[in-house]
């Protein structure tokens, strides 16, 4: 078993598209309407991300300025494995990324750094020196 897909509710389906697109390299599988609600399908790292739009009877909060990197309820974050965290913080930064946490350590063999988002929302970039055993 294991997750596919993520799904993510947006205010802007396009833009988080492109989003992720550009910073993480993802490919557009499809765009379609589900009952009216757009929704892309994007391939990212072995997986279906899904980003759909509101339907009629559907409304968002607006998100505040993210100034927290923690949730205080819901999906804290997602996270997205890399081999080189360095340079995939680079390579992200260069095309536009802003990150809440700069790449650090956090245990022995375990480095990594948070970025904003298209939605407020964070997203984990993580390098694990050692893959942990599930």
């Amino acid at each position: 078993m294991k997750f596919d897909p993520v799904h993510v509710k947006c205010r802007d389906v396009n833009h988080a598209a492109e989003y992720y697109e550009k910073i993480f390299g993802a490919r557009v599988i499809s765009r379609e309407a589900l009952a009216g609600t757009p929704l892309v399908r994007l391939a990212l790292g072995g997986l279906v991300l899904n980003l759909s739009g509101l339907g009629r009877e559907e409304k968002l909060p607006e998100p505040s300025a993210r100034e927290k990197l923690w949730a205080k309820s819901g999906v804290g974050h997602f996270g997205v494995l890399v081999e080189d965290l360095d340079r995939t913080v680079k390579d992200m930064k260069a095309k536009g990324a802003e990150f809440f946490w700069e790449p650090r350590e956090v245990a022995p063999g375990t480095h990594v750094a948070f970025v904003k988002g298209p939605e407020e929302d964070v997203i984990e970039i993580i390098q694990r020196d050692r893959p942990i055993k599930i």
